[in-house]
């Protein structure tokens, strides 16, 4: 009952006219068969027994097969599940659409090969996830590398909204009133002059980065930099203003806030999404 209510394939297969019930314990009898390209699948056993032909030996780690079918069967029965390897994710991402299954639980670790898992699995939340990895680092994305036409639009959109998003940030900083500060002087007030050359500026020299044998600005790093000075050399209210570019959004990494400080996101904008509507797949379920 559990396979037939959370795999169309067992639906389908387990019960089809041609398939006569065991006389055994057992009411049905599957067994694994390895196919001519070397992969395998769970077959009628009766069916088994009526073709002929050598032994095929299965190519693949059958470990990591195992481990992914038994998270499959975990999955169907309503326990939790942790994916902590790559591979077993992908695995597990195979077997749930030849079974035409779902899966709930994932965690990402490398973005371009996940976005077409996320898919497969139509799971929004490792999208997102993988999708925020995927814009970074922001001056050089890897998202640029990507060969599905379809996700790298997707992807290509949330960097040119997130340069949206700097571009009205850095006007509001800029039109900002004076400040209060000690670093004033007696008048204790700073003009928008002084902000954009002495703050911004002094904050863009310590985050410059080597790029092609180059030194460029990275901007996360610019921007996270100048948050750091809202309150005191430039407005309070600054804070509110940066909110919308540095908020992030990962959810499945164990870092949590901390995680900016790994150099591979320090070059990264964390702050990507995307709506509903904009989502890959059909959200109705039907293809």
């Amino acid at each position: 009952m559990v396979l037939k209510t959370h795999s169309e394939f067992f639906r389908k297969h387990l019960d089809s006219p041609e398939k006569t019930l065991s006389p055994g314990v057992l009411k049905y009898e599957w067994i694994t068969n390895i196919d001519e390209d070397g992969t395998w699948s769970l077959v009628w056993k009766v069916d088994l027994a009526e073709k002929s032909g050598m032994a095929r030996k299965f190519k693949g780690n059958i470990g990591n097969q195992i481990d992914a079918f038994h998270i499959l069967l975990k999955d169907f029965y309503g326990q939790n599940i942790t994916i902590s390897i790559v591979a077993h994710l992908k695995e597990i991402t195979a077997l749930a659409d030849y079974y035409r299954a779902a899966l709930a639980d994932d965690k990402p670790k490398h973005c371009l090969e996940l976005l077409e898992t996320a898919v497969m699995l139509k799971n929004k939340m490792l999208f997102t996830e993988c999708l925020v990895h995927a814009t970074g680092p922001f001056h050089d994305p890897q998202y640029l590398t990507l060969k599905e036409d379809k996700i790298k639009q997707i992807v290509a959109k949330t960097h040119s909204n997130i340069l949206e998003t700097i571009l009205s940030v850095h006007q509001k900083v800029l039109n900002s009133k004076y400040v209060e500060s000690e670093s004033a002087g007696r008048t204790g007030r700073v003009d928008k002059w002084t902000l954009g050359v002495k703050i911004l500026m002094d904050i863009v020299l310590k985050c410059m980065i080597n790029h092609k044998g180059e030194k460029i600005v990275s901007l996360p790093r610019y921007y996270r930099k100048l948050s750091t000075y809202c309150g005191t050399s430039i407005p309070a209210n600054c804070a509110d203003i940066l909110a919308p570019l540095l908020k992030n959004n990962l959810v499945l990494m164990e870092q949590g806030s901390r995680v900016v400080q790994g150099a591979q996101l320090e070059d990264s904008f964390l702050c990507a999404e995307i709506k509903d509507e904009d989502l890959p797949w059909n959200l109705n379920g039907v293809e």
